[in-house]
C-alpha cells in the first residue's frame, strides 16, 4: 500500500483526537460532565495546560479543514475526472475495435446497435463463438480475414488507450499494489500493437489479447461474468 492509504486513516484519526482534546480541554466548565461514570471521566478536564491544549486542538482542526478543502477535495475531483476520461477512452477503444472486427467479417457497414450490443462480454462471446460458416467460428474468421488496414485502425486505438493508461498511472496514486500491477500488465499487452503485421507470428498474440479483453477470458479463471478491465478501472 502506498502513502495514500496512510493519509486515508491518518486524517480521520487526527480529527478525532483533536475533537477529543478540544472537548476535554474546553475552558468552559459547563461543557464537562460531572458524573463519576466513564463518560464523565473521559470528558473531565485535564489537570493542567487546558488552555494551551484547547488552542492546539482548535488549530489542528482548522489546519485539517484547510487541508481537506485545498488538497483532498481537489485531488478527489481530479481523480474522478481522470478516471471518467479513461473509462470513456476504453469504451471508444472497444467500439472501434468491434467495428473493425465486423469489417474483417465482410460487413460493408457497421450496425451501431450491434456494435453497442457486442461491447457486452456475454453478447460478444455468443456472437463471435458462433459459426460464420460450417466449422469456422466468427472469431476464427476475423483472425483469418483481418486486413492490414483493420490492424492499423486497431493499433491506433490501442495506442490512444495506452497513452491514457500511462497518464492515469502518472497522475493518480493507485494505492493498491495488485491493481497497479494489473495496469502495468495491461499496458504491456497494449504494446503488442507495435510488432503486429498480417504476415508475422505476433498476430496470434495480439488476437488472443484482444479476445481476453472483449470476452473477459482468463487462462487462469476462464470466462468471467463482467468486463474485468472495466471493473479494474472502476477501482482506481
Amino acid at each position: 500500500m502506498r502513502h495514500t492509504s496512510i493519509k486515508r486513516f491518518a486524517i480521520p484519526a487526527i480529527i478525532t483526537l483533536s475533537l477529543f482534546v478540544m472537548f476535554k480541554a474546553n475552558p468552559e466548565p459547563d461543557g464537562h460532565a460531572q458524573s463519576v461514570c466513564l463518560l464523565g471521566y473521559l470528558l473531565a478536564r485535564f489537570p493542567i495546560y487546558n488552555q494551551v491544549l484547547f488552542e492546539l486542538a482548535i488549530g489542528m482542526l482548522v489546519s485539517m479543514a484547510t487541508y481537506i478543502l485545498v488538497v483532498v477535495l481537489p485531488e478527489r475531483a481530479r481523480k474522478r475526472r481522470v478516471k471518467q476520461t479513461l473509462e470513456l477512452r476504453y469504451a471508444d477503444f472497444k467500439q472501434e475495435c468491434i467495428i473493425n472486427f465486423l469489417f474483417a467479417l465482410g460487413e460493408p457497414a457497421a450496425d451501431m446497435d450491434l456494435v453497442e450490443k457486442l461491447a457486452g462480454v456475454h453478447a460478444f462471446r455468443d456472437f463471435f463463438r458462433g459459426e460464420s460458416r460450417p466449422g469456422i467460428s466468427r472469431w476464427d474468421d476475423v483472425y483469418n480475414r483481418i486486413e492490414p488496414e483493420h490492424l492499423e485502425a486497431i493499433a491506433r486505438e490501442m495506442a490512444l488507450l495506452a497513452d491514457e493508461v500511462k497518464y492515469v498511472l502518472s497522475v493518480v496514486n493507485v494505492d493498491n499494489d495488485e491493481l497497479f500491477a494489473f495496469f502495468k500488465r495491461f499496458s504491456a499487452g497494449l504494446a503488442l500493437r507495435n510488432h503486429v503485421r498480417r504476415d508475422n507470428n505476433e498476430l496470434e498474440g495480439l488476437m488472443s489479447f484482444l479476445y481476453e479483453i472483449f470476452a473477459s477470458w482468463s487462462n487462469i479463471t476462464g470466462y468471467q461474468n463482467a468486463d474485468f478491465v472495466a471493473e479494474r478501472m472502476a477501482e482506481i
